[in-house]
């Protein structure tokens, strides 16, 4: 009889050994899932800045860039450039960074977008450079599929705007 009772509190105490095991991992894997997001919202509140320090007019014209990219729309895309040239190191353009004039920008994105298919361009945050500076940037989320591959590719696109005399104008896209 003693056998029998020291078999069954083995296989009792064993059995309640895996249990309290598989407890812990659960509540180990559950905290760091918690810890992961709680410093993925910490990171993305640091990287994109507060809406609120933007104005109106530059909410317009961030939204008219949003939908001019959502409807590949080269032409309005390209119409943010001033007299300046626009740096561009933007993945899908199929050339190197650089400075590109308002024209050169038409046929890069016309061919960009010709050679993909938008899944979601919006921008998620946007940050001044600081207060008396007149520069501005927006961060967009992007998701695309290259239509002669069927690749799919999610980036992040930054658009600096910069006042040039009175109006906002577009003076770099680039992705990371």
């Amino acid at each position: 009889m003693k056998v029998f009772s020291r078999t069954v509190d083995g296989a009792f105490f064993g059995s309640v050994l895996r249990v309290v095991g598989r407890l812990v991992v659960s509540v180990l894997l559950v905290a760091a899932v918690c810890a992961t997001c709680a410093l993925a919202q910490r990171d993305v509140k640091i990287k994109l800045g507060d809406k609120r320090e933007i104005t109106p007019e530059l909410h317009k014209i961030f939204g008219e860039i949003e939908t001019a990219w959502q409807d590949s729309d080269a032409k309005k895309l390209s119409s943010f450039a001033g007299d300046s040239k626009v740096f561009l190191n933007v993945r899908g353009l199929g050339r190197r960074a650089g400075y590109y004039s308002r024209p050169q920008l038409y046929y890069m994105f016309k061919k960009m977008f010709e050679g993909m298919r938008n899944i979601r361009f919006e921008f998620v945050g946007f940050q001044r450079f600081s207060r008396s500076e007149m520069r501005v940037y927006g961060i967009a989320e992007r998701s695309y599929t290259n239509t002669g591959r069927g690749r799919f590719f999610k980036d992040k696109v930054y658009v600096t705007l910069m006042k040039e005399e009175k109006k906002w104008v577009v003076v770099e896209i680039k992705t990371i």
